[in-house]
């Protein structure tokens, strides 16, 4: 019963997380049927809603300057704050939102937070999609074991 949310807009490499968990939906249902695949755009007050504290959260974003580009990164909360995705052209940042959500008590206990890396100047081709496809699938599919 994981919710994998995916943060961003559909301009450039800030599409990323949307794109990479939307071509991976069916294999995510494959390793857990009551996974919920969810797009956020707007990471204040849209992503506290979307958090769901009964369950497993876990969070895609696109990062830059963590790692080359096509990378899968995972951090904590308090690494997050570091890796703010200078792509983000809202008010409040995803760190800013989850820090929000831990002083309200709305934040899951289990939260994973999972970064691609990017370029905003040299877009990811198709071979490095994949690669990052691949890699975030593996690193979702064990968290998911580990849930359970």
């Amino acid at each position: 019963m994981t919710r994998v949310i995916a943060i961003g807009t559909r301009h450039g490499e800030d599409a990323i997380a949307l794109e990479l968990t939307a071509d991976l939906a069916p294999e995510l249902a494959r390793l857990d049927p009551g996974i919920e695949v969810i797009g956020c755009d707007r990471p204040g007050t849209e992503l506290l809603q979307r958090l769901d504290v009964a369950r497993p959260n876990l969070l895609i974003d696109a990062v830059v300057g963590a790692d080359k580009p096509g990378s899968v990164i995972e951090v904590s909360l308090d690494q997050l704050d570091g890796l703010e995705n200078p792509l983000s052209t809202h008010d409040l940042s995803v760190c800013e939102t989850l820090r929000l959500a831990q002083a309200l008590g709305d934040l899951p206990r289990r939260l994973w937070i999972f970064g691609i890396c990017v370029d905003p100047a040299r877009p990811l081709g198709a071979e490095r999609k994949r690669a990052a496809a691949a890699e975030l699938l593996a690193r979702i599919a064990a968290r998911i074991r580990a849930a359970d």
